[in-house]
């Protein structure tokens, strides 16, 4: 939490994607952005994210295997982690889910869909809703 708010990690190497997610989100959580799973990786214990939403096809990464690299040292965050795609149906989406994240959500989405899926983590981490 900072300034009462959750922080919620966005990435996604599209900025127009990211843009969408902050829009959605403003004024409720914390953004801090990220264009890549390389540079979040690099930047994940300064931001100390509440959740993050995670693009699934990002050039050159394997998010699938980051991810499972990721739970064997921070499972905690992983389990804070919403998967975004515009096709839940690829062998990705299924490899991510199984690597203990929330889960896999299909693009596109309203702020409310941002708003519910921010409570959701909420709820699970403490208890408090937006």
């Amino acid at each position: 939490m900072r300034n009462g708010r959750p922080v919620v990690a966005v990435i996604d190497d599209n900025p127009v994607n990211r843009l969408l997610v902050r829009r959605a989100l403003e004024g409720v959580a914390e953004i801090s952005e990220f264009a890549s799973m390389a540079y979040f990786l690099d930047a994940v214990d300064d931001v100390a994210p509440d959740m993050a939403f995670l693009d699934l096809m990002m050039p050159g990464e394997d998010i699938p295997a980051l991810l499972a690299t990721l739970a064997e040292s921070k499972a905690e965050l992983v389990a804070r982690i919403i998967v975004l795609t515009a096709d839940p149906r690829l062998p990705e989406a299924d490899a991510a889910a199984a690597s203990g994240i929330i889960g896999v959500v299909e693009r596109p989405f309203l702020k409310a869909d941002f708003i519910a899926l921010l409570n959701m983590t909420q709820d699970r981490m403490s208890g408090g809703r937006l």
